[in-house]
């Protein structure tokens, strides 16, 4: 049985991004996650936020699905 948990909204406030807070987030929600039964965690990130998409992809998230629009 899959028990999966979803991120709907993380922010760290900008004059404390860039000091790992973010990863240290992310690595505690697994914790809680595996605590909680939970084998899987999903979220969604916007393609321009090039440096949270590295981070996700730096702790093993992968790319599941792309959405795509186009202004007419």
């Amino acid at each position: 049985m899959e028990r999966e948990g979803f991120i709907y909204d993380i922010s760290i406030l900008e004059q404390y991004q860039g000091f790992g807070y973010a990863k240290e987030a992310m690595k505690q929600i697994e914790i809680v996650g595996k605590e909680l039964g939970m084998n899987k965690i999903g979220l969604h990130v916007f393609d321009h936020n090039k440096v949270v998409r590295g981070l996700y992809e730096k702790l093993g998230y992968q790319t599941t699905n792309v959405l795509m629009e186009k202004e007419i």
